[in-house]
């Protein structure tokens, strides 16, 4: 399912698409997820939540700096966007902007997303120097922007707004608040 709202949103995937892509049966998909396509995408968004921490916290652990994985993370980013033909980027954002208001469960795996990406964005800043206050400004920026600059890139059919994020990020870290 993760894929699947990754590339069409939640709108335009099927339990029938489910089935077919991932080959079980409708009776084991009713019985793992007994609230149906709403229960499915919210554990889809959870495991793909959990599955970018993960990449995050090893990123960081590999990487000397917050500026540094922003990069790498923005560098993510545009492969996924290019390889796909923009297809995909911001799976969460396509959540997010289709159906949070409508459907809690997904507006509560959305917002679980958004909290985690943005303590963990926040205790990196801390650890790279920031004051609290200002760790706390930057990470909503940061998400702010990248995930805006998602949303261009698939509008314009082009990675520019993740590139020049890319190439404007050390300066804005370079000003700490």
């Amino acid at each position: 399912m993760s894929s699947l709202l990754h590339e069409k949103g939640y709108r335009s995937v099927g339990i029938n698409q489910v089935l077919k892509k991932s080959g079980a049966t409708s009776g084991s998909l009713y019985y793992h997820f007994p609230g149906g396509k709403q229960e499915l995408a919210a554990a889809a968004i959870d495991f793909f939540t959990d599955e970018f921490m993960s990449n995050l916290h090893s990123l960081s652990r590999e990487l000397d700096s917050a500026i540094d994985v922003l990069r790498r993370v923005i560098d993510a980013f545009i492969d996924d966007m290019e390889s796909s033909q923009y297809q995909r980027g911001g799976a969460v954002t396509n959540a997010t902007i289709e159906l949070t208001r409508q459907v809690p469960l997904l507006q509560k795996a959305v917002s679980n997303y958004y909290t985690r990406i943005h303590d963990f964005t926040k205790e990196l800043l801390i650890k790279n120097g920031w004051t609290k206050r200002g760790a706390e400004i930057v990470s909503y920026t940061i998400i702010a922007t990248i995930e805006g600059a998602l949303i261009l890139c698939k509008a314009h059919r082009s990675t520019e707004p993740l590139h020049l994020i890319a190439e404007k990020s050390e300066q804005f870290f370079s000003e700490r608040f």
